[in-house]
C-alpha cells in the first residue's frame, strides 16, 4: 500500500471513530466505513484531512439541530490531525480554551466579545492558561533530558514528582558547574537553580520546598510570597510581599553572581528584566506573562503592551514566521491574539485548513472577535477597540474556504454555511439565507438544496437538516427577485410549491417577455413553457392561492402569449379571437367599464 493511502486509510478511520464514538460503538471497521460513505457521500471529494473536518463540522451541527448535547469541538478537532506541528498548534488552542470562564461565554452577544475580552478576569485566565501550557511543555523537555542512569538517587520523603524532575535536569544541564552560584546546596544540588527551574515548571509547593530546606532565614520573604501566592493570590498580603521582594531585588540581588537566583527573585517580583538564562522563545514568553500584572492600574496595559510587542514590534519577519510558523503562532496564541494567530495560519497553504476550524471552535465558543463589517478584508481593526486588538472576518473565512468545494459537495458548504447563522451584514441580513442565496445561483441546484414537491409526495432538500425548507425557500426567492433574478425564483417557489410567490413572479415575467419574439432558447420561451407547465399542474393538482386577482392575472397574461404570437403571424382574425376571449380589450362601447374594472385588478 502506497505512504498516501495509508495517511488517507488512518484519516478515514478517525472519521469513523468519531462519527460512531456515541452511537453503536460496537460496529466493526466494513460497517462503519459503509456508514460513513451512506451519510456523506461526497467527502471523497475532499482530501483526507479536509473530510475529517468536515465529518466533524456535519456531526456538531446535527447535534445542535437534534439539541443532544453540545460537542466539544475543539477537542475533536484535535484528534484529527497527525503531523506533530498541526497537533502542537491544537495543543495550544485547548489550554487556551480551558478557562474557567469559557462555559460562561456561551450566552455572550457577539458584539460584547471584545469587551469581555479585556477585562482582568479574562485576561487574568489567559496568563494562567498561557503560562500552564509553557510549564507543561517544559516538564515535557526536562523529561527528554534526563538519562535516569547518571543520575544521583534523591531521596524520597516528602519530594514532589516535580523536584525529583527538576533535580534530574539540573544535574545534567550543569554537569558539576557551580561557578558564582551562591547559597548552598539541596540535595546536592545548588539552590537556586532548583528554585528557578521548580518556578518554570509551575511547581510552587517545589521551589516552597527546596527554599525551606536551605534553612536559610533571609529567604522568609520569598516563602511567604510563595505561599501567599499559591493559597490566596488575591490577598492584600501577597502586594505586600511582592514589594518587599522588589525592595531587596534592588538593594541585594540584581548585582548577585548567580543568574538564577536573579532571573528567581526578579520572576517573583514581576520585574521586567529578561536574564541570560532565558534564551528560548518559550522562555522569553513565560518569563514576560510572568511579570504580567492584574490590578487595575496596570494590568490590561502591559497585557496589551506585551501583545503589541510580539504582534507590531517584533512581527512576522522578526520571528521568520514563514520559516517557524508553529513558533510564531504560539507566541501569538498564548498572548491571547487569536485572530492574528489565525490570520497567520490562513496565509500559509500547509495550515489554511487548520486555521479555518480553529476559527470554527472559537467562534463557537464566543471566543473570536469579528468585524460588523462582513465586506471588510479577512483581518481589520477597528478605531474604537483598545490596540492591539484585530478583527477576524469570520464570514469571509468560511465562504472563502467553502468555494473550493461548494459546487462538487453540496451537502458539505451547507454545513460549513450554517455556521454563520448568528451573523449579520450592516444591513440586517442574515449571512446563511444571502450565502444560500448565493450557493443556488452558483450551483443551480435548486431542488437539490430546496426540495421538490411532487404528486406523490415532498422530496426533501438537503437544507432540510437545518430548518424548515419551504419557509426558508420564501425568503431566498425574495432575495432572488432583488437581484432580478427571476428565472431562479421561479424555480424555486416552483419546487417548493409556494404557488402565490410563484404566481407573483411568473406575473411579472408575463408582462414583461408577453410581446417579445418568441425564438427557440429566449428567454420569452422559457417563460411560456413555465407557465404552460405551471398552468396544467393546477388544473391537475388544485390551486391553493386565495387571492382571486393573482390567479386570474396569470391566467390572462399566459393568454396574451398566444396573442402575440398570431399577431406576429399576421393571422390577425385569430389574434383579434384570442384577444377578445381574455375580456381585456373592450370591442364594443357597452364593454368598457367592464374592461376598465377588470383591468384594474390585474397584477403585474
Amino acid at each position: 500500500m502506497e505512504w498516501n493511502q495509508i495517511i488517507d486509510a488512518i484519516d478515514l478511520q478517525q472519521v469513523m471513530e468519531m462519527e460512531n464514538r456515541e452511537n453503536n460503538p460496537g460496529k466493526s471497521q466494513v460497517e462503519q466505513r459503509e456508514e460513513i460513505e451512506r451519510i456523506y457521500p461526497t467527502l471523497s471529494y475532499l482530501g483526507s484531512i479536509e473530510s475529517a473536518y468536515a465529518s466533524v463540522v456535519m456531526h456538531y451541527n446535527n447535534s445542535f439541530n437534534k439539541n443532544s448535547g453540545k460537542i466539544d469541538l475543539v477537542d475533536e478537532f484535535f484528534r484529527l490531525p497527525n503531523e506533530f506541528k498541526v497537533k502542537e498548534m491544537w495543543e495550544i488552542v485547548k489550554y487556551m480554551t480551558q478557562m474557567p470562564s469559557v462555559s460562561k461565554f456561551y450566552s455572550i452577544v457577539k458584539n460584547d466579545v471584545v469587551k469581555t475580552r479585556n477585562t482582568n478576569t479574562f485576561i487574568d485566565e489567559l496568563v494562567v492558561q498561557g503560562n500552564r501550557y509553557l510549564e507543561d511543555r517544559f516538564k515535557i523537555y526536562m523529561t527528554n533530558k534526563i538519562n535516569n542512569g547518571n543520575l544521583p538517587s534523591v531521596a524520597q520523603d516528602d519530594v514532589t514528582s516535580t523536584f525529583r524532575l527538576v533535580h534530574g535536569f539540573v544535574s545534567v544541564r550543569l554537569r558539576g558547574e557551580y561557578v558564582g552560584l551562591q547559597d548552598g546546596l539541596i540535595h546536592g544540588c545548588p539552590l537556586w537553580p532548583m528554585v528557578y527551574y521548580c518556578l518554570r515548571a509551575g511547581d510552587l509547593s517545589a521551589a516552597i520546598y527546596c527554599l525551606t530546606n536551605n534553612c536559610l532565614p533571609e529567604f522568609q520573604d520569598v516563602i511567604s510570597l510563595l505561599e501567599c501566592k499559591l493559597k490566596n493570590p488575591s490577598s492584600p498580603h501577597f502586594r505586600m510581599f511582592k514589594k518587599n521582594i522588589k525592595r531587596l531585588y534592588t538593594t541585594n540581588v540584581r548585582n548577585s553572581t548567580d543568574p538564577f537566583k536573579r532571573s528567581a527573585w526578579a520572576i517573583l517580583g514581576g520585574l521586567d528584566e529578561i536574564s541570560e538564562i532565558a534564551k528560548t522563545a518559550d522562555d522569553y514568553l513565560w518569563v514576560k506573562l510572568n511579570m504580567v500584572q492584574m490590578d487595575q492600574e496596570s494590568g490590561c496595559i502591559r497585557y496589551k503592551n506585551l501583545q503589541h510587542t510580539i504582534l507590531e514590534e517584533h512581527g512576522e519577519s522578526h520571528y521568520d514566521a514563514f520559516k517557524q510558523p508553529l513558533l510564531y503562532f504560539k507566541l501569538l496564541a498564548l498572548t491571547g491574539q487569536f485572530e492574528a494567530a489565525i490570520d497567520f495560519l490562513f496565509r500559509t497553504d500547509n495550515f489554511r485548513v487548520h486555521a479555518v476550524h480553529m476559527a470554527i471552535a472559537l467562534c463557537e465558543l464566543n471566543l473570536l472577535v469579528s468585524p460588523q463589517d462582513t465586506s471588510l478584508p479577512l483581518i481589520s481593526i477597528d478605531p474604537s477597540d483598545a490596540k492591539p486588538v484585530h478583527r477576524l472576518n469570520f464570514a469571509l473565512l468560511i465562504k472563502s474556504y467553502v468555494e473550493k468545494f461548494d459546487a462538487e459537495c453540496l451537502r458539505e458548504a451547507l454545513h460549513y454555511l450554517f455556521l454563520l447563522r448568528h451573523c449579520k451584514n450592516l444591513e440586517g441580513q442574515h449571512l446563511f439565507k444571502i450565502s444560500v442565496t448565493d450557493l443556488t445561483i452558483k450551483t443551480k441546484a435548486c431542488e437539490k438544496i430546496f426540495g421538490k414537491v411532487q404528486r406523490d409526495g415532498i422530496i426533501k432538500g438537503l437544507l432540510d437538516e437545518f430548518t424548515d425548507a419551504k419557509m426558508f425557500a420564501e425568503d431566498v426567492g425574495q432575495d432572488l427577485v432583488k437581484r432580478d433574478l427571476y428565472e431562479e425564483a421561479i424555480d424555486l417557489y416552483d419546487g417548493v410549491n409556494i404557488q402565490y410567490s410563484l404566481l407573483t413572479v411568473m406575473c411579472k415575467m408575463l408582462s414583461k417577455v408577453a410581446n417579445l419574439e418568441n425564438a427557440p432558447g429566449s428567454l420569452r420561451n422559457k417563460i411560456q413553457e413555465k407557465a404552460i407547465i405551471v398552468d396544467q399542474r393546477f388544473s391537475r393538482e388544485g390551486c391553493y392561492v386565495q387571492d382571486a386577482n393573482i390567479v386570474n392575472s396569470f391566467i390572462k397574461l399566459k393568454g396574451l402569449l398566444p396573442f402575440f404570437d398570431l399577431y406576429r403571424e399576421k393571422r390577425y382574425p385569430e389574434a383579434l379571437k384570442a384577444i377578445y376571449n381574455l375580456k381585456i380589450v373592450p370591442l364594443r362601447n357597452a364593454e368598457v367599464d367592464e374592461r376598465v374594472k377588470n383591468l384594474k385588478k390585474f397584477t403585474f
